[in-house]
């Protein structure tokens, strides 16, 4: 009866070390695999907590589908809340909203979040739109008595209308931007949208370049425009804010950069010199 008991207790025992051995060699593999994984995708071998998330060919394509059809809603919900002409400035910030968060993918529902900062920025975004409307109604009736007049008067509002619209491009392609990223007051607002096209001419260009190519084009090619007008109903104009909002948010991202460090550094000294008041 004893070797009975005996024989079963080994039974068990040599059960129960199968067991661990297994356990231990599945172990073994995953930490294996782990490793083999962060190794392909470029992550240090001892980095423990490094998940690697690669995107797939079909992930790409599902993005770049969502995101044209986020840019078809948004061109044509540009194209309606613009009919009143007063609401162009508040078209635009909402729309720059929106696209200045897919460049840092946080957008949600773009039907939602564009209706959203319609809503939340009309107030601003209007006030200084209506600001360049009435500009600009001043410079054409000042160059429509020029036309077909001669003399000194005639040159100098030649002149104050080619200096209205040289203000007017470099103050509209950031002002709309800045309401959308922060608040400030009106005239704020168009002066530093005016220093920031200024300081920084490379980015005021390629801004500038993106929204007057088409125009140019069909400047010089007008058969242009019969075969590609439905475009601009369609999604030219979201796509242009979106590839637009890639340089401004590179600009924006510099300059909060910037601001935190100033600000880390004033509250640094800050600290230093009531340290030194203590003691």
């Amino acid at each position: 009866m004893s070797a009975n008991n005996e024989q079963t207790n080994k039974k068990k025992v040599d059960k129960r070390n199968s067991e661990v051995l297994e356990t231990s060699k599945v172990e073994n593999d995953y930490n294996k695999f782990s490793k083999e994984a962060l190794t392909q995708y470029g992550a240090a071998e001892e980095n423990d907590d490094y998940v690697p998330t690669p995107k797939g060919a079909k992930e790409k394509f599902f993005n770049f589908c969502d995101k044209f059809g986020d840019l078809f809603v948004l061109n044509l919900l540009f194209i309606i809340t613009s009919i009143p002409i007063f609401t162009i400035g508040a078209s635009f910030t909402a729309m720059y909203s929106v696209t200045l968060k897919m460049v840092e993918n946080k957008e949600g529902v773009a039907r939602k979040q564009y209706i959203k900062y319609f809503k939340s920025n009309f107030k601003a975004a209007t006030k200084v739109w209506l600001i360049n409307l009435i500009f600009l109604a001043l410079l054409y009736y000042l160059f429509a008595t020029t036309v077909g007049v001669v003399g000194t008067a005639a040159n100098v509002k030649v002149g104050i209308v080619g200096f209205g619209m040289l203000l007017l491009t470099f103050e509209l392609p950031m002002v709309f931007p800045l309401i959308a990223r922060y608040e400030n007051t009106t005239w704020n607002y168009i002066k530093n949208a005016m220093l920031i096209c200024v300081s920084k001419l490379g980015l005021w260009f390629r801004i500038f370049f993106l929204w007057v190519f088409l125009p140019i084009m069909y400047y010089f090619r007008p058969a242009l425009m019969y075969y590609t007008w439905y475009f601009w109903i369609l999604i030219n104009v979201s796509a242009i804010c979106y590839f637009t909002s890639i340089s401004i948010m590179k600009y924006f991202h510099k300059l909060e950069e910037n601001q935190a460090k100033k600000e880390n550094e004033s509250a640094d000294e800050e600290s230093d010199s009531e340290e030194k008041i203590e003691d």
